[in-house]
């Protein structure tokens, strides 16, 4: 399809060659990954993939047996981003990827 403004001329065979594409097309997500904690002690999940002596970068501590997500399939220095519902809040941060089991 041609359109004709003055001198100049403009195709617009993309729009119609153009093809909607659909998240199930798109193929499998490497994150949302389910992960289990299995750590005997709470886990820590941090702010930062690092480990700070003063604690100061944990966001709260999982307990055995709680289920996160993973956002990326990436570990960081040892840490798996995660995320999670836990005692009434979302929380999304790093978890010591060797304290998660697949499930």
């Amino acid at each position: 399809m041609d359109c004709f403004t003055g001198s100049k001329r403009f195709n617009f065979q993309f729009i119609q060659t153009s093809k909607t594409v659909t998240v199930d097309d798109a193929g499998p997500d490497p994150a949302g990954l389910r992960f289990k904690v299995t750590s005997t002690d709470p886990l820590r999940l941090r702010k930062e993939a690092v480990i700070d002596p003063t604690n100061a970068n944990v966001l709260t501590r999982l307990p055995n047996g709680q289920v996160v997500s993973a956002t990326t399939n990436q570990p960081v220095n040892g840490f798996l981003e995660v995320e999670t519902d836990f005692d009434g809040k979302h929380f999304k941060g790093f978890a010591s990827a060797q304290f998660l089991k697949l499930v």
